[in-house]
């Protein structure tokens, strides 16, 4: 028996699982503005969507895409159902519903170097704007499309100050207002805020430096309030100046802060208790707030904006939310949780399952699209490490060895635990980011 754990141990590790070692979560959901029922989910493994409200899902690889797995690009559904794609490798725009994938080809350097977030205008969803590294590769600036990511052109010069954009974010009651989080400076060690009141024309700095305490009010000691980052949460869909920071820390757990001046001052709203914080949503009227994070303390939280009293809801490990007027829907650990999306329509306080990863299928494509002739290739090996029955026998030399125990309760799902966790741990992983 023992010999035949480090067999199979060996085989599967040895497979380029997921086509990156990483263990398998959801981070980001977005809806179709003109089609309620076209949801996409990104994940570790590539993108699921759905076009029936979440009653089936389809997978899309990564390299169809344009990414190589070791990021969680950020996405976009445009007007026209158009998807995009905010990889470190350019940004990519599907036209036909996830089959067929492009870099963006003017301005060139749109589609070649890395694009970083992006937004989609929530009452013109034509227009969208992508914070991206600019063509000298030195700055980063936005550059915007009016008609669906058919044409691009910059918004504006390079952000101030050498900054550095994380996220950006529009206030949906003031589409002219756009925030960016960033780190500026020559040396990008200084965390601001950047508040554009024409579009994005012009910027106004604001430095985020608040006061850390400790639980009595006591100052922390400058290593223990070190700011990795910070990361827009959201914008007040009424008040133009209520936006909300997700702040990752070293030595301490991450923190929510609003600032209901424009960034001027801020008021720390939630920490995490040990977690770190993936998952944040406000309600569609903006008087609710929830939170989720993820291990090594997962849960999530729930409270009015009217006075930030938190309620914990459950121990679910959350690693997106995403508020809509059909409920709250959140991503979570399969294995943990008993599934990889859920919906709640009481705010959180109880989530119906919406996706399970042993009910998900590779996107039907034509073989000459980039996701018809990649990611059938794929398929088989992801769908065997996901513990998904494939539509083709999975790999040889790892059937032989492992699948006798597969969906039997005894070897085979330990088995691809262990050797994702084996993979994970030689593996590098960008560092993920909260986001609408």
């Amino acid at each position: 028996m023992l010999r035949r754990l480090l067999v199979c141990l060996l085989v599967v590790s040895s497979l380029p699982a997921l086509a990156n070692g990483r263990y398998p979560a959801a981070a980001q959901l977005v809806r179709n503005p003109n089609d309620p029922a076209h949801l996409i989910v990104q994940t570790t493994y590539g993108f699921l969507q759905s076009d029936d409200t979440g009653a089936t899902w389809h997978w899309i690889c990564e390299v169809a895409v344009g990414y190589d797995g070791q990021e969680d690009p950020f996405i976009g559904i445009l007007a026209n159902g158009n998807i995009l794609a905010a990889t470190s490798q350019g940004l990519s725009l599907s036209p036909d519903r996830g089959c067929g994938w492009q870099k963006i080809a003017n301005p060139e350097y749109l589609g070649r170097l890395a694009a970083i977030d992006l937004i989609v205008d929530p009452q013109d969803p034509k227009h969208a704007i992508v914070l991206n590294q600019a063509a000298d590769v030195v700055h980063h600036q936005l550059t915007v499309t009016h008609d669906n990511g058919a044409t691009w052109s910059p918004l504006s010069e390079a952000l101030p100050n050498f900054a550095q954009g994380l996220t950006l974010e529009f206030a949906p009651s003031r589409l002219s207002r756009i925030y960016v989080s960033a780190r500026s400076g020559p040396d990008h060690d200084q965390h601001v805020l950047l508040r554009s009141d024409d579009g994005g024309l012009t910027w106004a700095e604001l430095p985020f430096h608040p006061t850390m305490t400790d639980a009595a009010g006591v100052p922390l000691p400058a290593d223990q309030t070190q700011v990795l980052g910070t990361y827009i949460g959201a914008v007040d869909p009424h008040e133009p100046d209520t936006v909300w920071l997700r702040v990752r820390r070293s030595f301490n757990p991450d923190q929510i802060w609003r600032s209901q001046d424009g960034g001027q001052t801020w008021q720390l709203a939630f920490q995490s208790p040990k977690g770190k914080l993936f998952g944040f949503a406000l309600s569609p009227d903006g008087k609710q707030v929830a939170v989720g994070a993820t291990n090594p303390q997962p849960g999530m939280w729930r409270a009015s904006t009217a006075d930030l009293k938190f309620t914990h809801l459950n121990d679910m490990t959350t690693s997106c939310l995403k508020w809509l007027d059909t409920g709250l829907y959140a991503c979570a650990d399969e294995l943990l949780d008993g599934m990889t999306v859920g919906l709640s329509t009481d705010a959180g306080a109880h989530f119906t399952a919406l996706h399970h990863r042993s009910d998900l299928t590779p996107l039907t494509c034509a073989d000459t699209s980039r996701t018809g002739l990649l990611c059938g290739k794929l398929w088989p090996l992801v769908a065997y490490q996901l513990d998904v029955e494939p539509t083709v026998a999975p790999p040889e030399a790892a059937a032989n060895t492992c699948q006798s125990g597969r969906n039997r309760g005894s070897l085979g799902v330990p088995l691809l635990l262990a050797a994702t966790w084996l993979t994970l741990l030689a593996g590098r992983r960008r560092q993920r980011r909260i986001h609408r």
